[in-house]
Parts: C-alpha cells; sequence; structure tokens
C-alpha cells in the first residue's frame, strides 16, 4: 500500500513539473551503466539510463528506456513475432541504485560536460518523451533499445555533433552477443539456432556496438562534441557504485550444448548396436529426433518469414533443422507412408551435407553444438534408406 501510495505522489509531482520548468546551472546530467547479471535474460547485458539532478529544483531522477511488463496482453506472441513494447519510465535515483544493488550489479555513473542550454534541451526532450502519448517505443534488441535511446537523445541535445571515441575493431554481431552470453551456454546456443547470415556481416566502423551498455560506456570516456567553436570532451568525472557481486552461474561440462549433444549423438550409436542386434529398426528413436529438430525448423521458419526481430533472416540453420522433418516424424507411426518417406531422406541426406560444408566454409556461423546433431541425422537418414532397401529387396 505504500509503494501504491509513494507512486501516486511520484506521478503527481512529475505531472506538475512538466510545465516547463528551468534547470539551474548546478543541475548535472549523468550516464548510469548497469553491469550485467544472470538475473534474467533481458540483465546478461546490462542497461542504460540518464540521470538528471538539481537540487534547486529538488530533482534526482533516472530516465529509463528500458521499462515493459510480461503483464501486457499477449507478451509472449508479441515478444516471438518482435512486436514486443518498451516505454520510458521515471524513478527516484535511490530506488534506482538500491534495485541494481540488490540483483548484485554494479552501477557506473558518467557525468556529463553538457552546456546549461544543452543540459534544459536533453531535460525538455525527455520529459515530452515521457508525456502517455509519447512514452512508449517499439523495442528492438540491436536498433532501438535502452542503450540506443539515451545515445540518440544525447545526440539530439549537444550544440554541436557527438563523436564517440575509438573505432571497434572488425567483428560481427554474433561475436558482440557472444561476449555477454559465453561461448558454449544453452542461451547461446538458441541464438545460434535463430541468428541468420546477417548477425555475421562484418561491423565496426559505424559504432554498431552501441546497442550494448557496457560498449556505450567505454566509448563515452573518449567521446567530444565537435562545433565550429570548439571540440569538448564529453565526459566530466566518473563514480562507482558498488554492490556485492553474485556467484556467477557456472554450467558444469557435461551440461553444456556441445557435451549434450555429443552424447545424444554416442546414445544414437548405441542405439543403432542394438538394432543389429535384434534385427529390428527403432522407428520410434527416429520420430523423436526428426520431430524435435522439426519443431526447432517451424520456430525458424516462422522467425525468419514473420517475426521483425533484427538478425533472424537468411537463416541456413533451415538446412539441417528442416520444419519437414516434423511431419516425417510423425508420419513414421504409420507403416503404410514408410517405404515413401525414403524420397525424403534421399532429399534431406543431400541438406544436411551441404549444413556440413557450410559450417567449413562459415557462410554462416554455425555452433559447435550443432555438429554432433547433424552427424547424428545424416547417420539416421542414411540408416533409413538403407533399412527401407532392405524390406523392399526381402
Amino acid at each position: 500500500m505504500r509503494k501504491i501510495f509513494l507512486s501516486i505522489v511520484f506521478l503527481l509531482c512529475i505531472t506538475n513539473l512538466q510545465a516547463a520548468i528551468q534547470l539551474s546551472d548546478s543541475a548535472k546530467v549523468s550516464l548510469l551503466t548497469c553491469e550485467p547479471s544472470q538475473d534474467a535474460v533481458y540483465t546478461y547485458f546490462g542497461h542504460t539510463s540518464i540521470r538528471i539532478q538539481d537540487k534547486a529544483n529538488d530533482i534526482d531522477w533516472i530516465f529509463n528506456y528500458g521499462v515493459f511488463s510480461f503483464d501486457q496482453p499477449y507478451f509472449i506472441p508479441k515478444f516471438i513475432k518482435g512486436e514486443t513494447d518498451y516505454e520510458l519510465g521515471i524513478s527516484y535515483t535511490d530506488t534506482f541504485l538500491n534495485n541494481y544493488k540488490q540483483r548484485g550489479s554494479t552501477v557506473y555513473e558518467q557525468t556529463l560536460n553538457l552546456t546549461p542550454q544543452e543540459k534544459q534541451k536533453l531535460w525538455d526532450s525527455l520529459m515530452h518523451n515521457y508525456e502517455p502519448q509519447n512514452r512508449t517505443y517499439r523495442y528492438n534488441f540491436v536498433f532501438d533499445n535502452c542503450a540506443t535511446r539515451p545515445c540518440v537523445m544525447l545526440a539530439l541535445c549537444c550544440n554541436g555533433e557527438l563523436i564517440y571515441g575509438g573505432f571497434l575493431k572488425k567483428t560481427t554481431y554474433r561475436k558482440l552477443v557472444e561476449e555477454h552470453v559465453g561461448k558454449d551456454s544453452w542461451l547461446k546456443f538458441g541464438i545460434d539456432l535463430v541468428f541468420g547470415t546477417d548477425a555475421d556481416q562484418v561491423i565496426g566502423l559505424n559504432h554498431e556496438d552501441l546497442f550494448l551498455p557496457t560498449h556505450v560506456m567505454q566509448k563515452i570516456k573518449q567521446a567530444v562534441i565537435v562545433n565550429d567553436e570548439e571540440i569538448r570532451p564529453i565526459l566530466l568525472s566518473e563514480q562507482t557504485y558498488n554492490a556485492n557481486k553474485k556467484e556467477k552461474k557456472i554450467i558444469p561440462n557435461f551440461l553444456k550444448p556441445a557435451t549434450v549433444c555429443s552424447f545424444i549423438l554416442i546414445i544414437s550409436l548405441l542405439i543403432f548396436i542394438l538394432e543389429k542386434s535384434r534385427k529390428r529398426y527403432a522407428f520410434w528413436f527416429d520420430s523423436i529426433i526428426f520431430s524435435c529438430v522439426g519443431i526447432a525448423g517451424v520456430v525458424i521458419s516462422y522467425l525468419m518469414f514473420f517475426s521483425n526481430h533484427p538478425l533472424v533472416a537468411s537463416n541456413w540453420n533451415l538446412l539441417w533443422a528442416n520444419p519437414l522433418n516434423l511431419i516425417f516424424g510423425i508420419s513414421l507411426f504409420k507403416k503404410a507412408t514408410r517405404k515413401y518417406l525414403v524420397y525424403y531422406q534421399y532429399i534431406n541426406c543431400l541438406f544436411l551435407i551441404m549444413a556440413l560444408l557450410l559450417y567449413i566454409i562459415k557462410i554462416q556461423i554455425l555452433n559447435i553444438a550443432f555438429m554432433p546433431l547433424i552427424t547424428l541425422l545424416l547417420i539416421r537418414a542414411i540408416l533409413y534408406i538403407s533399412n527401407q532397401k532392405k524390406s523392399i529387396s526381402v
């Protein structure tokens, strides 16, 4: 009840202050970068917010473009389709810092060297953004998120051009994401499954990494505002709000994707030995494996053709994670259709070989954990063709 009351009071204060308040000369503007954590998927990449302090007007607020709610209607379907809406939120700085302290996330503050006119312009723009009709925006992981929005707002308020320091070495979006999720994690496995060739395009010359809060923080350190009269460093000072770090979740080696997928391949080889000894083909095993891979293919296809998410188009994972595998897996339950399914496996073998070649020539970077799965599918496809040939000859 107390929280509800404080929220109402805070909203009333904001409403009253929206009437073109004039910041004092002592007002400060800072960029806050919150350290990545492993609390949830969306915390793996950290967070960026803008802080405005003005003791003369009793203001110490955080402007946060990362507000969303799981309770919004159809959140999961919208998220899958890439139609998630985020909004600008405002909170007291103490509340904001305490939330990240409890999360075990250190917060880095960079006070910016802005003129009074630039601070006022930023304040006015943020308050305009916070109006109910303006505060909501369509979230995009790479091109429009909690880190890119503050960068845009800063660029708009500067009297001149905001030029970020240092150029990113040639890299790719896939490698940048890997910095935060690890090389052999299940999150990386899922991301590599849905990312297409766009994620492997060489970037770096145009500061494409500014969607990552930690990269924004590093580039602000050397950024300057350039106009006809001056070249002014934008960073004035830095401060750190330390938090007791939580222990990182370490996945045991035997539970990592590459190990698990290799274990599944070994199981398939053991099943093959049993098939040989019992002289009975394990259709049930093919049904499970191909159906699971087919479901993954359905997800990939949906994201490719219907989703607004970036970096998921032109996904060559469909060569091995073919959605038609789902139909194959289900059709195996009908004995009458099994002899016709062999024609599909001829084509599927070709696709699987192409997927292996794709891994070698690196048109699209495939997760190393995919290799045991592709090998497994190819072996089972060849065995199925061989089994059906024997059935026909008998």
